[in-house]
């Protein structure tokens, strides 16, 4: 690897809950040499952790690729594994690292060779690459856009997977849709479907209830208008035959940021992760959107909202700040959140964007927010913490 002009930083920390804060926590930051290493999905065991995320070299050929590493429980690098080409990319950037099998794990994410593909990876716990599956968009040629952005894996006796993918309309390049690859344990394509509409529609996480899979995604009429925005969170729910079962939107009036993430309830409910934004003006002729809270939502078995919490943070935010992974909590105490916080301090020019970790009771109680950085406040965005992905680990941290 070649001398890089710089890094940028991204983070593995361990958090204590605040109820046992006594428990040994650590924030560190690594580039593992490359000039940008991005950690965007965890899995944590009794005896190490192990990360997926993406690496680039600003020094050519190499195109962007595949990370893996493993890390002791005191966040030290373990092992580093690489899939980089100079002619393919390979991109995890997404928090969807989960177990496939005994001593296999899988995360997606899209790669480019001599077209777009949605990638579905599966390591073993070595970080070699067991499978690298490529899958291309039902709307290539015409438009060849795919990002894998989650799967699912069936409860059923053949173990077969689903792919969420946000892809192109090869009808119209201003339109956004919806995709879902079902797709054999050895990476065999059994059936591909567009979920379509004449909005712009992108697609963001799944998880499952029982013999349900169930989608997330962002739903807008961006492509139509540029002023009077609709933004809505959209979820959807399929059978094993790739049928609608049912479908579920947020009201029109309420500007909402997508269902960002899932977390089956328990009794027959999801809880739901999403944001509340507002449209500003930029010109005559155009206004933007912006997304200055997050929300946390339970809908009942029958999809009534049965609770809603927003978490309004005392200092103003702008553009970006998401809630990106939702946990429940196995002691019952309820929901974890993590995403990031775009903030800018009054009275002062610091701007940074921090980590951002926040808990609700399994009633829909605010319970307590938390920012995450590992730097002191910058003047214009130039450090930034993400949190991507967020998984409980066995002392009662996360």
């Amino acid at each position: 690897m070649k001398t890089a002009f710089f890094s940028v930083l991204f983070f593995l920390f361990i958090f204590s809950a605040p109820s046992q804060a006594q428990q040994e926590t650590f924030n560190k930051r690594f580039h593992l040499g490359f000039p940008v290493t991005v950690f965007a999905s965890v899995i944590a065991t009794d005896s190490c952790y192990y990360v997926t995320g993406i690496v680039a070299d600003t020094i050519h050929p190499y195109e962007t690729g595949a990370l893996f590493a493993k890390f002791s429980l005191e966040g030290e690098p373990v092992l580093v594994k690489t899939i980089t080409d100079t002619l393919n990319s390979f991109e995890t950037w997404y928090g969807n690292l989960e177990w496939v099998g005994e001593g296999e794990m899988m995360v997606s994410g899209y790669g480019h060779d001599t077209t777009m593909n949605a990638l579905l990876i599966k390591y073993n716990t070595q970080g070699d690459p067991v499978a690298v599956n490529k899958f291309q968009s039902i709307e290539s040629p015409g438009d060849p856009f795919i990002i894998a952005y989650d799967w699912e894996k069936a409860n059923s006796p053949d173990s077969s997977l689903y792919l969420f993918n946000w892809i192109g309309d090869a009808n119209n390049s201003s339109n956004a849709e919806l995709s879902v690859i079902k797709a054999s344990k050895e990476g065999r394509v059994i059936w591909q479907k567009k979920y379509s509409s004449n909005l712009w529609d992108r697609a963001i996480c799944c998880t499952k209830i029982n013999d349900q899979i169930i989608f997330g995604a962002l739903r807008q009429n961006i492509n139509i208008v540029d002023q009077n925005y609709v933004s809505r969170d959209y979820l959807f729910a399929i059978d094993s035959a790739g049928q609608v079962l049912w479908q579920y939107q947020t009201p029109g009036s309420e500007l909402r940021h997508g269902a960002t993430a899932l977390a089956p309830a328990g009794d027959g409910g999801l809880v739901v992760a999403s944001g509340q934004g507002e449209e500003f003006y930029i010109n005559p002729s155009r206004n933007g959107l912006r997304w200055h809270s997050g929300l946390i939502y339970k809908l009942d078995a029958q999809r009534q909202v049965e609770w809603e919490v927003a978490f309004n943070e005392p200092f103003p935010t702008i553009n970006l700040t998401r809630l990106n992974k939702l946990i429940k909590i196995s002691d019952g105490s309820g929901y974890v959140a993590a995403g990031h916080l775009f903030m800018e301090y009054p009275d002062t020019v610091g701007k940074d964007i921090n980590g951002w970790i926040v808990k609700v009771s399994e009633q829909g109680d605010s319970l307590w927010s938390r920012y995450l950085r590992f730097f002191t406040q910058s003047p214009n965005w130039m450090l930034m913490h993400f949190l991507y992905d967020l998984k409980e680990t066995s002392d009662g941290g996360f």
